[in-house]
């Protein structure tokens, strides 16, 4: 995880672009570490988040693929049969509120810049 963040960040800091497929692939990493550590193991998880979303726009970019990642596979009904009631409680129960994620994003001035590159965060093939 930590390599694939400093690649972002390699990337953004030569202002090279980093490919989105690969940036998807650092969100679903993120994701699925976060389901299995977070918050026993991770509590610092969605600080992480906002953490790396100051880092810049693409930082910004796959932090917003990343919720948007964990809060579909939350309303997934294979997500339902994938993980015991209670953890999948825990996760619910932790993930930040939509309007808390917009606005610490917000605060950082990336959000529109990662809206553009996401399609106005709905996705799009790219």
């Amino acid at each position: 995880l930590q390599l694939a963040l400093e690649h972002l960040d390699a990337a953004a800091g030569g202002a090279g672009q980093t490919p989105r497929f690969i940036k998807e692939k650092i969100a679903a990493l993120l994701v699925a570490v976060a389901k299995r550590e977070w918050p026993q193991r991770w509590p610092g998880f969605t600080d992480h988040l906002w953490e790396l979303a100051s880092a810049g726009p693409q930082q910004t970019e796959v932090v917003c693929m990343a919720l948007r990642s964990l809060a579909e596979d939350s309303s997934s009904s294979d997500f339902n049969h994938a993980l015991p009631t209670q953890r999948r409680c825990e996760l619910l129960s932790r993930a930040p509120a939509p309007q808390d994620a917009i606005q610490a994003l917000s605060a950082h001035g990336h959000l529109g810049h990662a809206a553009d590159e996401m399609g106005t965060l709905g996705g799009r093939d790219g």
